[in-house]
């Protein structure tokens, strides 16, 4: 077996590693009432099939809780929890949580959800991450040697913020397979972009903070590895693109069936007012950062994983605070060493990003600037946002990409291992 192949199945074995101990580990997760309101509104899935223009806004205003829900949210997550609960017969929550609300008054109403339906619906999303890290190891071995590949998978995938924002049911865990999606699409030796469209439709339908690929979207199907630029044939493949991404939109929105575009307008200031509230909410705490571009340094490399972002259930969350944040395994790393070494990687790797785009091959270069220009479309996506921990996990496949490439030259000199093919 020659070393590609065996870091190939290493890397898998690793990989179904870790869907052993992402699922026995799930109710580990301090619960967060977010994950209330995805688990009642997976109802929207039967309602998708049988009624869609029951979603759908009716020029009322203002909005009710359960059309600001389909305004602000995408809807991925909550059809992928309606999906599970309907293949094992788990009846949906009885109320939406309202943080108006102390934790006995949701308790009373039924916003609560059972340990059942709380680890069912955890692992409709969980269920999803093995597959990420394999279709990201696919990816990163376009750029990268394979050793230096199955250390970012294994960088992502044991990540403490991954462990806990990807897992519980919540969106990100989708957004995570969204992305990795994106750069197996764009990395691939002939791109499709249809299948581009389909994979950057299926991160946007996570979470919208996916719209920062756009650019590298736009980049990947206009300039194609060692073909001369052409500017008709630049054009076909962005619509190709730009209609799979719509028409995925609209498919899973019925929200915006009846009037798009007031129902996109009152999306907008809905999701405004809740960035505002958000601003007004953030949990106070210490060293509690400020501005949002420090914050994507720090929750990248350094913060301890932030099991609430909102103050308002500390007393109830305690104890389930405390065991999770004690074991080592889901906050090793977080420290300034780990952190200052990840982030000097990232810079290296950058550095390394530089090199490549002057030295190596054209299909090389290509690759690396759609690299480069996802981060940065990312970046600069989520700096618009809240500071909150989770907003970051978009920016974590881009990443270890970068570290990957930092590891390189080092893993290089120990061994002759080349790029896969």
């Amino acid at each position: 077996m020659n070393r590609k192949r065996w870091v190939d199945w290493a890397t898998l074995g690793l990989i179904i590693l870790l869907a052993v101990i992402y699922a026995w580990t799930l109710m580990d997760i301090p619960f967060h009432p977010d994950e209330s309101t995805h688990i009642y509104m997976s109802k929207d899935l039967i309602n998708l099939f049988s009624d869609p223009l029951s979603l759908a806004w009716e020029g009322r205003s203002p909005l009710d809780d359960e059309e600001r829900i389909r305004a602000i949210d995408a809807p991925l997550a909550r059809y992928l929890i309606g999906m599970i609960r309907e293949i094992f017969s788990i009846p949906p929550l009885e109320a939406d949580w309202d943080w108006s609300l102390g934790w006995e008054e949701n308790r009373s109403a039924g916003a609560l959800p059972s340990d059942r339906q709380l680890l069912l619906a955890r692992a409709a999303i969980t269920s999803l991450l093995p597959i990420s890290l394999w279709v990201y190891y696919l990816a990163l071995k376009k750029i990268l040697p394979a050793v230096p590949s199955l250390a970012a998978v294994l960088l992502l995938g044991l990540n403490p913020l991954l462990l806990l924002h990807g897992r519980r049911a919540m969106s990100e865990g989708i957004l995570i397979f969204g992305v990795a999606l994106f750069l197996w699409t764009v990395t691939r030796d002939k791109r499709n972009p249809w299948l581009i469209g389909l994979a950057l439709g299926i991160a946007i339908n996570a979470k919208h903070s996916a719209l920062g690929l756009i650019p590298a979207a736009i980049l990947a199907v206009s300039l194609l590895p060692e073909t001369s630029f052409d500017l008709k044939k630049a054009a076909i493949n962005i619509l190709k693109t730009t209609l799979v991404v719509v028409f995925s939109l609209l498919l899973l929105n019925p929200f915006y069936w009846k009037q798009p575009f007031g129902a996109l307008k009152m999306g907008g200031r809905a999701r405004l007012l809740l960035a505002e509230e958000q601003q007004e909410d953030h949990l106070i705490l210490p060293g509690k950062l400020k501005t949002t571009i420090p914050s994507l340094i720090l929750h990248t490399y350094f913060t301890e994983p932030q099991t609430e972002e909102v103050g308002n259930y500390l007393l109830e969350t305690q104890d389930a605070r405390e065991r999770y944040l004690t074991n080592p395994f889901y906050t090793w790393g977080r420290d300034k060493l780990v952190g200052a070494l990840l982030f000097t990687l990232t810079l290296a790797g950058i550095g390394f990003g530089f090199w490549a785009f002057s030295e190596k091959e054209p299909a090389a270069r290509n690759l690396y600037l759609i690299i480069a220009v996802g981060t940065l479309g990312i970046c600069g996506f989520t700096a618009f946002l809240v500071p909150w921990q989770r907003y970051i996990l978009p920016l974590f496949p881009f990443t270890f990409s970068w570290v990957g490439a930092g590891l390189t030259p080092f893993l290089k000199s120990r061994s002759k291992a080349a790029p896969s093919e």
